[in-house]
């Protein structure tokens, strides 16, 4: 991006009061900075006897930023209406181009761009702009022109206190893609008991060491009076969800059930209603029990 220069000039001499800034040669927009109190100052310059794009900048009732947009062919005599009915503003940031080549049909499309940005932006209360203007009918060349020097009023406003009227604070983050969720790797084993009814397949995460039910196992349904009171309690809580169906002897799993268990044998006894050795009773497709992939 080629670098710009770009230039005040303090009309006054202090830093607080009427300044001139200017893009260089290589561009056409001049901005005027002028504090309410020194509108008198400025009136005699030829450039503000022109078409202009204007800001009026201030704070609202609750002290939040305050903006009024507006186009004018000669803000020195509009403004004089401003002075008397609008009392928000303290200072007001004048655009005009320094040879006198736009006109009221530019300007009215300067203040289409610059209402209907600001406004979805959002960073300034404009309700002094009563309505939101048509966008005007100009040439393409001429609305091209205009939105390059647009883009240069928007850069211009940023020069004063960091006005972000145009613009927000930060740019806006693009949202990151979401990464595909990596699939835990699993076992898969069968617990069977062909007297019982019991045709359990249990899966196991190995990362996690969790153990899942399978929707389509079957577990026993009667327990003996030696099962201990934690797997009565966990058989309770299984057969108390939707994910249980009791069918005579037996319940049948309607789908997967997290089991809190952290053993495999724990798997087992809430299968088989009984004490059971799960590492062992645990058999893969391939034969291989939990304990020769697990625990060898």
């Amino acid at each position: 991006m080629p670098h710009i220069n770009i230039n005040t000039i303090l009309l006054d001499g202090s830093l607080d009061g009427p300044r001139k800034v200017d893009m260089g040669v290589s561009r056409n927009c001049i901005m005027f900075v002028i504090p309410r109190e020194n509108i008198n100052e400025v009136a005699d310059d030829t450039l503000l006897h022109q078409h202009c794009f204007y800001i009026l900048l201030g704070k609202d009732d609750t002290g939040g930023p305050k903006a009024y947009i507006g186009q004018s062919y000669d803000f020195t005599a509009r403004v004089r209406d401003h002075l008397v009915k609008k009392d928000f503003w303290n200072a007001a940031l004048v655009f005009v181009s320094k040879t006198d080549e736009i006109f009221q049909s530019e300007v009215a499309f300067l203040e289409y761009l610059g209402i209907t940005t600001a406004l979805k932006i959002g960073n300034y209360n404009l309700d002094e702009n009563k309505q939101v203007p048509k966008k005007p009918r100009i040439s393409s060349s001429q609305e091209s022109a205009m939105e390059l020097f647009f883009r240069d009023i928007m850069l211009l406003t940023r020069f004063y206190n960091d006005c972000r009227l145009f613009e927000d604070a930060a740019p806006k983050a693009k949202p990151q893609p979401k990464k595909p969720a990596q699939a835990e790797p699993f076992h898969d084993f069968n617990f069977v008991l062909s007297k019982k009814g019991v045709n359990a397949r249990i899966r196991y995460y190995e990362q996690t060491q969790r153990y899942v039910l399978l929707a389509g196992s079957t577990v026993m349904a009667e327990e003996g009076p030696s099962l201990r009171p934690a797997i009565k309690k966990l058989r309770a809580d299984l057969f108390a969800t939707p994910a249980a169906l009791r069918k005579g002897d037996v319940y049948e799993i309607t789908k997967d059930y997290d089991l809190p268990v952290t053993s495999p044998s724990t798997a087992a006894a809430l299968c088989a209603a009984t004490s059971r050795n799960g590492a062992i009773d645990l058999v893969d497709d391939s034969g291989k029990s939990f304990k020769d992939l697990y625990q060898a």
